[in-house]
């Protein structure tokens, strides 16, 4: 999506440009002063900017569709309260862990493929290699068990504290 949003702009930029340097003469003085054509004369400006239009409508809603998952997961209520109580457990374990001062988690995702964001900071000189052990032995496959999402898919960041 990155690419069609980037591919979009350059080519908006692109426009803006091309009527920028024919409003200034940079095309030549005839150029600058003959009038745009309206979307009168031509029978398929209106269509085309109907379309156009609706496109990008779809486009800004898939767009706000992506955001609203990342920051809250496509899960019924029962299946929240459930991961809510088990990141508590999570988190209790994993502060227990020498080096480890603090720990967020973020349930992402949809229902289908779910997203756990754990943010994991440490200390200075903490034995980072034996905490990602650790969690990936002991408190992640029990949150994964508890809440009963197998198919989760976890990703840990490590963040060192002053």
């Amino acid at each position: 999506m990155r690419t069609a949003t980037a591919l979009t702009g350059l080519l908006l930029l692109a426009c803006g440009a091309f009527a920028l340097a024919l409003g200034l003469g940079v095309l030549g003085q005839s150029a600058a002063k003959r009038p745009l054509p309206a979307p009168g004369d031509h029978w398929w400006a209106w269509p085309a900017a109907t379309a156009l239009t609706l496109v990008g409508l779809l486009w800004l809603a898939l767009e706000a569709r992506a955001v609203f998952r990342r920051y809250r997961p496509a899960l019924d209520g029962p299946t929240r309260m459930v991961t809510r109580a088990a990141a508590g457990d999570l988190i209790t374990d994993a502060r227990r862990l020498p080096g480890v001062r603090d720990l967020k988690l973020r349930l992402t995702g949809t229902a289908a493929r779910p997203r756990l964001l754990l943010d994991v900071t440490c200390a200075p000189g903490a034995p980072l290699a034996d905490i990602y052990t650790t969690l990936a032995r002991g408190p992640v496959p029990r949150y994964r068990t508890t809440t009963d999402l197998q198919a989760l898919t976890v990703v840990i960041r490590f963040q060192l504290s002053s």
